[in-house]
């Protein structure tokens, strides 16, 4: 945690060098709510009207886990244990048009995969991209509160190949098994964001969205949803140390969450950034979830992830 904080610290010093950062918090580019600055999370996505481009990439794995094999005969096959390894990289754009309406667009990656032979023939290898386009618009604001609501459109393609799948349907005597799948799928959604200013120190984000359309399984259309909720803390304006954390839980239905269909995951955030900037941020979040995987014996493995992010407003 030392060396993580470190290096936040030596990032943001780095990127404001050329920066004139104005201690007054008046003319901060970066939301703001009662003379606190807010800080967002992946979880929790921004309520407000403002121009900015974000990123982020990161990576994860779970423990250990046990793969008990197959019966043939007198002879165990593919005993063995491993890890699984989980990647994802995303960017955003969102555009101001008024102080009432915002456009925002982003891309993003997602997936597992085995971090060996013998777990990637278990549990093959999956993973999403894709992305949507849709429209902030504010529905109330005062000193210390923001509200806005969302609509927007999301495409996403996914690719699993299963090769333990594979085999079963070769002998369940399947007609024609694929070894691999490749499906595109297109939603449609609407959501409520909002940030809450307790003080200068402390905020309050949440989101929850609903997402109906298109599955991974074809032709049949879900329903998805996600809420969520966090904390904020920033320890510049009082006590003069730009450091800044977010923290909370988040529950999600959606396949890029999940990578599974007509499945949930419960997911642990800590966020730790540096706030000495008015106009970008960059941080370290460390995020933990259980998984579900249909091929393994432990069902429901803890993944741990981290993942590095900036968010740059204009």
């Amino acid at each position: 945690m030392k060396k993580a904080l470190t290096l936040i610290l030596w990032l943001g010093m780095m990127l404001s060098v050329t920066a004139q950062v104005d201690t007054s918090r008046n003319f901060y580019r970066k939301p703001m709510l009662g003379g606190h600055a807010f800080h967002m999370s992946d979880q929790t996505k921004s309520p407000f009207i403002k121009t900015y481009l974000a990123g982020s990439i990161g990576l994860g794995n779970t423990g250990t886990m046990h793969f008990s094999g197959y019966n043939v005969g007198d002879e165990v096959i593919l005993d063995f244990s491993g890890q699984l390894m989980f990647f994802n990289a995303g960017l955003e754009y969102q555009q101001r048009v008024n102080d009432w309406l915002a456009l925002y667009f982003n891309y993003g990656l997602v997936g597992r995969v085995g971090s060996d032979v013998s777990t990637i023939l278990v549990d093959g290898l999956n993973s999403l991209s894709g992305g949507s386009i849709g429209w902030l618009i504010r529905l109330y604001h005062n000193d210390n509160f923001e509200l806005s609501g969302t609509l927007y459109l999301q495409n996403l393609s996914g690719s699993f190949v299963d090769i333990i799948g594979y085999i079963n349907d070769l002998l369940d005597s399947v007609p024609n098994p694929k070894i691999t799948k490749n499906i595109p799928v297109m939603n449609g959604g609407v959501g409520v964001k909002g940030a809450w200013a307790v003080s200068q120190t402390i905020g309050v984000l949440f989101e929850t969205d609903f997402l109906y359309g298109e599955s991974f399984v074809r032709g049949v259309n879900s329903f998805f949803t996600g809420i969520s909720l966090s904390g904020d803390v920033d320890f510049n304006p009082r006590y003069r140390v730009p450091v800044g954390l977010n923290f909370g839980y988040a529950f999600s239905s959606r396949p890029e969450n999940t990578l599974l269909e007509f499945d949930h995951t419960n997911i642990y955030h800590l966020r730790i950034g540096y706030t000495g900037s008015s106009d970008f941020d960059v941080g370290l979040q460390f995020s933990f979830y259980r998984y579900e995987l249909t091929n393994i014996e432990e069902r429901r493995p803890w993944v741990k992830n981290t993942s590095l992010g900036f968010r740059l407003y204009f």
